[in-house]
């Protein structure tokens, strides 16, 4: 199967012509992967421009800045310093996701039927246009609460969104969670996602904690954290 490239998504959006959900195969392990790779990826610019508008981050540019100007009175090194702390986030962010994403390829995106596919009340679904992979999703049990379930893994490739395919996988899931006899559904997403965060409010998820990614130093400069849903089904 040939797999997804980063650089092969265009920036246009296009109407997926037919698709269809169907189970996971071991055919598809390279191209979620890939998939997967791809969409960390893409939270690196959205979040560093996330953090640029936090409270905090403006109050440490004006104090840098600040700074800067008192000791040398040279504009030319407040814009400096300025880029050096843009600079500094920017890799922060960076760290944030694919040190995320490092940590997943390692461990469940590894082996995707050990963690997706052979656990009791899991499962783990690809949605294909004209034979091609476009989006994923996967319902886990939470450990702590046999009925209740989490979904992982929910990306549709940036060309293939907002056509209506992530609502279909997710009533897929909650279908699957319905059958199973799970009476809530979790979900944790980024809190740069905004577009995603919106559609899991409009499905019905309700917000109820946060938490922080990997790396404490590198999160409170960023502020970024992630966001706890949940949904009664």
């Amino acid at each position: 199967m040939q797999k997804t490239s980063c650089i092969d998504q265009e920036p246009r959006r296009e109407r997926v012509p037919t698709f269809s959900i169907r189970c996971y195969e071991p055919k598809d392990y390279h191209v979620v992967r890939q998939m997967f790779k791809c969409c960390c990826l893409e939270l690196v610019m959205p979040g560093f421009r996330w953090s640029l508008r936090q409270p905090a981050s403006i109050a440490l540019f004006l104090v840098c800045g600040s700074i800067s100007y008192a000791l040398t009175y040279s504009l030319w090194y407040v814009i400096l310093a300025a880029t050096v702390l843009a600079a500094v986030m920017y890799y922060a962010c960076w760290r944030i996701f694919t040190d995320f994403m490092k940590l997943k390829l390692q461990t469940e995106m590894g082996n995707i039927e050990k963690y997706y596919i052979k656990p009791p009340g899991s499962c783990f679904w690809v949605a294909e246009a004209d034979g091609k992979v476009i989006g994923t999703i996967a319902v886990k049990r939470l450990p702590e609460h046999q009925e209740a379930c989490e979904l992982f893994r929910m990306f549709v490739q940036h060309k293939f969104r907002r056509c209506g395919l992530a609502k279909k996988l997710l009533e897929t899931a909650f279908e699957f969670a319905k059958d199973y006899g799970y009476k809530t559904c979790h979900v944790q997403t980024n809190i740069t996602q905004v577009p995603a965060v919106y559609m899991y409010k409009k499905m019905g998820f309700q917000q109820y904690g946060k938490c922080h990614l990997i790396g404490s130093c590198l999160t409170f400069l960023t502020q970024i954290s992630d966001l706890r849903l949940k949904k009664t089904i």
